[in-house]
């Protein structure tokens, strides 16, 4: 089963962006260095920096960022239980849920996953062909790796490579 939510990191930052008054941009970092999705994982001395230049510059409470990330979390996953057990499949993931995607790395999207979806939950790492760089080893590229493995398979096992001079070095260039 395969199914697509119009929901993710993107809503994420602009919820900051509004909520924040912030660049979108800068929303995106704040996002990426302090965003988490549970209020209860913050402790109330967590300060953190907005504003670009020193005119709008100010240090708000963590908590304020993460007031406004945790309903879109909660939002996310009430949309994944609501898919899941509508289609029957709730009874079928015993090993649970991995999290992909860049949002994933946010601190608490593993333990609201495993709260609100009554399931073991986990952020998925890409595993590739040897030589991946470090910063291809990252859950925002687990959908276009994984994508790009699946479709290599199915290629290689549709048209087996032979010995031919026309693959030769084939699958170093793709690994390359």
């Amino acid at each position: 089963h395969s199914s697509v939510l119009a929901l993710g990191g993107n809503n994420f930052t602009n919820d900051a962006a509004i909520g924040l008054r912030i660049p979108t941009s800068e929303a995106e970092a704040i996002k990426k260095r302090y965003g988490c999705s549970m209020i209860a994982l913050t402790r109330e001395d967590d300060n953190i920096e907005i504003g670009s230049d020193n005119r709008t510059g100010r240090s708000i409470p963590r908590s304020y960022l993460v007031e406004i990330l945790q309903p879109r979390a909660e939002e996310l996953f009430s949309l994944i239980k609501d898919e899941i057990t509508g289609r029957g499949y709730h009874n079928y993931l015993d090993h649970g849920v991995v999290l992909t995607g860049g949002a994933a790395l946010m601190e608490g999207m593993d333990v609201m996953a495993e709260h609100m979806l009554e399931l073991p939950g986990r952020v998925g790492y890409p595993e590739g062909p040897g030589g991946m760089s470090h910063k291809t080893c990252d859950p925002a590229y687990s959908t276009g790796i994984g994508l790009a493995l699946f479709g290599a398979r199915e290629t290689i096992t549709d048209h087996p490579v032979n010995d031919s001079p026309m693959f030769a070095g084939f699958t170093s260039r793709m690994k390359g």
